[in-house]
């Protein structure tokens, strides 16, 4: 994905992580790609990647504490080997408000390398919801009815992004009757995670929570049984199932836009197309390939 992006801009890349396949590899050095595997305790690897002369270092495992175990290293190679590099901008990816509050704590300790070495946070989960509402907007549609019911199945990263940025992209209609139907099959561990990031949202944001097996329970009860009908439903499941709830939706509720995760010209949207009769309401979540650009993420 960022990769692809930055060998199309002519960016020389260093990829440095670890159990990559061998498949991956090979595709990588294909493409000119130079890969250093990331070993714990491997005080060179910041040396094998050239950091002295790099741009940029982007910071982007999947877990938080590994983008910060990460940096820590980064900042200990920095002060022992005394590296100066005045043009580099460090990225680290970190989805957790908690791990902002551990990374400023670690950030008061950063005065043993060059302070002209800049470092930023990032959230890629943040910016792919915001790059949904930016391209489709919900705003006309609930001003046009003054409700909005947010069904989202699959209440991860994604999913509560989703509901953050459709919260304050509607904060400001207060004649709306606004909620939000949360359904995930490990519901209770979301909204534990929910409630300890976003505290703040408990009066603001009318939230509830609702234990789902996409694979077993029938998403059209549901939908029907709500009190206040549903208006919009985001589909943020983790594999193909997403594909098949969303085209089984559209034939039950037409009506309602439906936003799944596909590549528009892809494959997938052809084959949605040809499965769905007549005009339905489906849209694309986007994709992480069209939010992890050089654009996106230096900005």
């Amino acid at each position: 994905m960022l990769i692809e992006n930055l060998r199309k801009k002519k960016r020389r890349v260093v990829v440095v992580a670890d159990r990559l396949p061998h498949e991956v590899i090979k595709y990588l050095e294909a493409n000119r790609i130079a890969v250093i595997h990331h070993h714990d305790q491997q005080e060179n690897k910041y040396t094998k990647a050239g950091i002295s002369r790099a741009k940029n270092i982007i910071m982007l495992h999947q877990q938080d504490i590994d983008n910060l175990n990460e940096f820590i290293d980064f900042q200990t190679d920095f002060t022992k080997y005394k590296r100066k590099n005045h043009q580099l901008v460090v990225y680290i990816h970190l989805h957790e408000p908690q791990s902002r509050v551990l990374f400023a704590e670690l950030d008061k300790t950063m005065n043993g390398y060059d302070p002209a070495i800049k470092v930023k946070q990032i959230n890629i989960y943040q910016s792919f919801a915001q790059a949904l509402f930016e391209k489709q907007s919900i705003l006309k549609s609930v001003q046009a009815n003054n409700s909005a019911h947010l069904l989202i199945i699959g209440f991860g990263s994604i999913g509560q992004q989703i509901a953050l940025q459709a919260s304050a992209q509607l904060s400001g209609l207060s004649k709306t009757k606004f909620k939000i139907t949360a359904l995930d099959q490990f519901i209770m561990e979301a909204k534990r995670d929910w409630l300890s990031d976003y505290p703040d949202t408990v009066e603001s944001v009318p939230i509830t929570f609702r234990s789902f097996d996409i694979k077993s329970d029938r998403l059209e009860e549901v939908i029907r049984e709500q009190e206040q009908p549903v208006t919009h439903i985001f589909i943020c499941l983790d594999d193909d199932l997403d594909l098949w709830a969303g085209i089984e939706l559209s034939n039950k509720f037409p009506q309602v836009p439906i936003f799944i995760e596909y590549s528009e010209g892809s494959f997938a949207e052809k084959w949605i197309q040809s499965e769905v009769s007549g005009n339905r309401l489906i849209y694309s979540l986007g994709t992480f390939q069209e939010v992890l650009t050089e654009e996106n993420i230096f900005k």
